[in-house]
């Protein structure tokens, strides 16, 4: 067993020393298709835009969004964002892709309308209600080029 274990320590030294030559002799690959996104939130006395121009220089072509339901809903069928319109001009602007993440459940805790809270996620209210609140973001946003939507 210990002679397994020093040949594969082993084994593993000289692969990413093999890494680390071609890498090293080809330089950096091409981007090609991938991209990077990234989830950006700002440090303490730093304002969004530029948190957001040090992310460009990363390489990111996308950013992630998350919002709570009751975060936009905040009353029975009342909608509020401000920041889905800032997204709304700002991401735009940069040529940026917006990766959307709306949460009805956080774990084990419902992030819906105070007056959704006891209705099961398959009832027909919960699910008319789910489709208004996508009306409307897709409403407050018709100019952010979307990489994905992601609800859950």
């Amino acid at each position: 067993m210990r002679y397994f274990l020093y040949f594969q320590t082993l084994f593993l030294q000289l692969l990413l020393l093999s890494l680390v030559v071609v890498v090293t002799a080809t330089g950096q690959l091409p981007m090609g298709d991938r991209e990077i996104g990234l989830s950006i939130s700002t440090a303490e006395n730093e304002r969004f835009d530029s948190t957001f121009i040090h992310a460009l220089g990363t390489g990111a072509s996308s950013f992630h969004l998350f919002f709570k339901w009751n975060e936009i809903e905040t009353t029975p069928q009342t909608y509020n964002n401000a920041y889905l319109t800032a997204a709304n001009t700002f991401f735009p602007l940069f040529h940026t892709k917006v990766s959307l993440v709306l949460v009805p459940v956080n774990a084990f805790h419902k992030e819906v309308p105070a007056d959704l809270q006891n209705v099961t996620f398959d009832d027909t209210l919960m699910i008319r209600r789910f489709k208004q609140l996508l009306d409307y973001v897709f409403s407050q946003i018709p100019y952010v080029e979307l990489k994905a939507l992601t609800i859950g």
